[in-house]
């Protein structure tokens, strides 16, 4: 009976069927993770890209004109970002 016992549980220790499904079911949260940064990565450089290009954008609008003031430039770079 102790042996049949022992037999047994060497037997279920062994068996090693469902280890990719375990080993999938623990990275699942890591690899949804590593998405959503990247997803956020790509929103925050694409955000940086769009105001550096409205800077431009208001740097050259008031280079090329001289008799704007200081609230035309602010209009027209508010207008810019958007």
């Amino acid at each position: 009976m102790l042996k049949a016992l022992s037999r047994n549980v060497r037997d279920y220790l062994r068996h090693e069927l469902g280890v990719a499904a375990v080993i999938f079911a623990i990275m699942l949260p890591v690899i949804i993770a590593s998405a959503g940064m990247a997803v956020d990565l790509a929103v925050v450089y694409n955000s940086q890209n769009r105001l550096a290009n409205a800077l431009d954008k208001a740097t050259l609008a008031a280079a090329s004109s001289s008799s704007l003031d200081a609230a035309d430039l602010q209009t027209r770079f508010l207008a810019s970002i958007v």
